[in-house]
């Protein structure tokens, strides 16, 4: 569990790419979520982020 405030739509695509964040600057090394990525990829996997109750980013 976690208390985090989720991820609006419009973020989606964009969290694996590197030194994104909501404010859309450059924060951190920003290279984790795009590792993973990667090491997916390289696996011929698929990675992705949904709602845990579709429409509704802020409940997880």
């Amino acid at each position: 569990m976690d208390n985090g405030k989720g991820i609006e739509d419009e973020r989606k695509e964009s969290i694996f790419l590197r030194g994104t964040t909501d404010k859309g600057t450059i924060h951190g090394m920003g290279i984790g979520l795009l590792l993973v990525k990667m090491i997916i990829d390289g696996y011929k996997g698929k990675i992705w982020v949904e709602d845990r109750i579709k429409g509704e980013p802020s409940k997880g």
